[in-house]
Order: structure tokens, then sequence, then C-alpha cells
């Protein structure tokens, strides 16, 4: 066996290194983005609906999601009304009171500020609306079908934001120590007037051992018609029902279709990082042979090949 294998060749040898590591490289999954899509109806039009996963890695408040399905266009209104606020108020530690709205999104598309009424500074770029000044303020009109989402800065440097949506109103500190901290989402889950909505959650991209969609507040209905998951042009559909209650549905094994072994770019980065590992490892048999021990590649007098 032994005097078969020292008959192989150089070329031979670079061949089964290279197709080794390519196997290996080609073999490690990857995970693709994915959505989960929960469509249902809220009857009081007042739910709150909760999605956990575990990982098998320690449960922690990072594999949960809450969505509030609170909101509803003004009585005679199809459109909901948006204004954003600059209340000129700050925590004891900020330096400033200014806020800055970064981005504004409705069911996922962002909304073009020159097209809004902005009393505030425009940030060039499309970067955003700065409000600094007593009475700064964006207001708007949109018809959402899935959600609103609001995105404003956060740092040493900002102050209290007022959102008001439909009439209702929240102040929002934008005050954070931390400067990696860069922006809140304040994120609005429109209900329909018939009760229906349609939320969706980006999946995280590692495997999942388990994930569960629950009733966040028992004691108000709401009803699930179908939870699918979305990855590109794949769709996987976890639970079709019948107009029914949701109080707690579980899923397992959902990986699969975010597991990923193909992409082009990265196929062609596999051959590369292949080649290169295959020529690094073949030097290193060769400098063994010829020193027919691997103490006789540190020998006194004797230089290393790297």
């Amino acid at each position: 066996m032994r005097s078969a294998i020292a008959k192989i060749p150089s070329a031979g040898w670079m061949l089964l290194l290279f197709f080794a590591v390519f196997a290996w490289f080609f073999c490690t999954e990857w995970y693709a983005p994915a959505q989960l899509v929960i469509s249902g109806k809220s009857p009081g039009q007042d739910g709150l609906l909760k999605v956990s996963w575990e990982s098998g890695e320690g449960y922690n408040r990072y594999e949960a999601r809450k969505f509030l399905l609170n909101t509803s266009p003004l009585e005679g209104r199809e459109s909901h009304s948006v204004v954003i606020r600059h209340t000129g108020t700050k925590h004891p530690a900020s330096m400033d009171s200014q806020v800055v709205c970064s981005r504004i999104a409705v069911d996922g598309r962002n909304v073009d500020f020159s097209s809004v009424v902005v009393r505030g500074e425009q940030l060039g770029g499309q970067k955003g609306v700065r409000l600094a000044q007593p009475g700064d303020h964006i207001a708007l009109d949109v018809g959402p079908e899935e959600s609103i989402a609001i995105q404003m800065d956060t740092n040493n440097g900002s102050g209290r934001v007022e959102i008001e949506v439909n009439g209702k109103t929240a102040t929002h500190d934008l005050y954070f120590a931390n400067v990696e901290a860069k922006f809140l989402i304040f994120q609005y889950w429109v209900v329909r007037p018939d009760g229906g909505f349609r939320a969706r959650l980006d999946m995280p991209r590692y495997p999942i051992k388990s994930l569960t969609v629950a009733n966040g507040c028992p004691h108000r209905e709401l009803i699930v018609d179908t939870i699918r998951l979305v990855s590109g042009d794949r769709e996987q559909v976890l639970f079709a029902g019948q107009n029914e209650r949701l109080e707690k549905q579980t899923f397992r094994r959902l990986s699969g279709l975010q597991k990923r072994y193909f992409h082009p770019t990265q196929f062609l980065l596999q051959l590369l990082f292949a080649l290169f590992a295959a020529w690094i490892l073949s030097a290193c048999r060769r400098a063994y042979l010829r020193c027919r021990s691997t103490g006789g590649i540190f020998r006194p007098g004797r230089r290393a090949f790297w």
C-alpha cells in the first residue's frame, strides 16, 4: 500500500489535493435570505403576534420578534396619517436636541423625502431629514397594505422625537451613549378595515431547530390563515388553516429551504482557494520529501521554503 502511494506522481498528488479541498469547500453550506410571511385577521384590530425561534445555542431575546397589530386609518379615511415632530427636549446627557429621520418605508419601499411635506433640513444624497428647530416636522399620508417603518438615527447628540400615526402619539428618546448603535426602527403593522393583516419577518441566516408563532395576548382573538416561508423563488407553506384561532404553532426543520451550496461568485472563489490550497500543500509535501523528515526542514543551515 505504501509503495503504491509512493508511486503516485506529483501531478496526481496535486489533483487529489485539489479535488479534496474543493469538495470540502463546496460541501460547506450557507443560508440564503428568507422571509416568514404570516397572513390572518385581528377581529378587534388590536392584536399581538409573537414569533420566536431556537437555534440550540441558548435562547435569548434577540431570537424573538413582536408584531403589534393596531394600526388602522381614522374613521372615514382610507389613507394613514404620519407626522414626525422635533420636540426640543433631550436626555440630560445628550449634547443636542436635534433628531434625524433617515428612512421612511411603506410596505418595504422607501419614501422619497422630496415628495412629502418637510419643515426641516433635507440632507444630501437622500440621507434623511434633520429636525433641529422649533416647529420642524415631517408630514405625509400613505396607503400601506402591510406596514409603515420609520427609521431614526441614534447617537450621543440626539434628542427626543414625537411620532404620530393616525392620531396616536408617542415620544421616543434617541439618545444612545453607545456610538455603535446607529438607528432605531419604529414599525407599525397595518390592520385593514376587515381586520386582515400580513406580517413579515426576515429569517436568521443560520440553522434553527424550531420556530414558534403564538398569540401574544390570548384574551384578544387572533386568526391565522397562512404561514409561509419564502426564499427567492422558493416557497414552503408551513400552515394553511381555515380561519383558525391562533394559540401556538411550532415548526421544525425549516432551514432546508434556505440552505444553499452553489452560487456563481462563490463557486469561482472556491475554485481559486482550492487551487491555492492544493499548491501550498503540494509544496509542503515536496519539502518534506526532500528533507526526509519534518525535523530536517528546521535543521540548522537549512532554510524553510516559506
